[in-house]
């Protein structure tokens, strides 16, 4: 899937050849490669799939990419999304043939069942972000009841302070403004006085945070926790 997506700038023939690839802005495999870095994209993950060191590893990567190059154009991956699951069309054809059948959608890759169980849940998630949306708290009722619960003033997470009870609080704060109530991460930097990028990290802290999971149930209720 990494391969399948990455490739798709050069399939499409919006750039020449990997090493283009390899410093094109508007693609993951820039990142992959180490040749811009973004906090907010999770490189080693990818990267452990290909190797231990990242060195090595990002050498095993670029040559899968290659590999992926000169297969060219893959009739597996062409179509819609029912057609990749069912692995081309004319798997697809043998299965109407036998009268199965499978549920498949345009956005998603996989079986039948798993396209169902993603499309259930992505369901759930709207109606939940819905709620949240309607129900929710603004951004600055949330900023008071988290600093409310952790004894901290709103004032202090919006002076770039250090203290650590207080840059949890704001990692805590930009998780559940950004991931929960959907709050734009330029808005929640303009009223904490941080940046885009710095609310992206703090969010990734705040997820992780272990009391995160009991504010979340104090300050969004039942509506927003999952």
């Amino acid at each position: 899937m990494v391969r399948y997506i990455h490739l798709n700038p050069l399939r499409a023939g919006i750039i020449e050849n990997i090493d283009k690839l390899n410093y094109y802005h508007a693609s993951g495999h820039v990142a992959l490669m180490g040749n811009i870095e973004r906090a907010w994209r999770d490189v080693a993950y990818v990267l452990r799939y290909f190797g231990e060191k990242q060195g090595a590893a990002r050498k095993a990567y670029l040559e899968y990419i290659r590999i992926g190059v000169s297969q060219g154009q893959r009739s597996d991956l062409t179509g819609g999304g029912l057609v990749r699951s069912a692995g081309g069309w004319k798997m697809l054809k043998e299965r109407r043939r036998a009268n199965l059948h499978m549920k498949g959608d345009e956005r998603i890759l996989g079986s039948g069942d798993f396209v169902k169980a993603i499309l259930k849940k992505a369901n759930e998630d709207f109606e939940q972000r819905t709620l949240l949306k309607i129900k929710g708290p603004n951004l600055e009722t949330l900023i008071r009841r988290v600093c409310q619960y952790l004894d901290v003033e709103p004032e202090d997470i919006k002076n770039n302070s250090k203290y650590q009870l207080v840059s949890r609080a704001r990692a805590i704060v930009c998780y559940l403004a950004t991931c929960k109530l959907m709050i734009p991460n330029v808005a929640v930097a303009k009223s904490l006085n941080i940046s885009p990028s710095t609310v992206c990290k703090a969010a990734l802290r705040g997820k992780k945070d272990k009391a995160t999971e009991s504010i979340q149930k104090k300050v969004l209720g039942n509506i927003g926790f999952d």
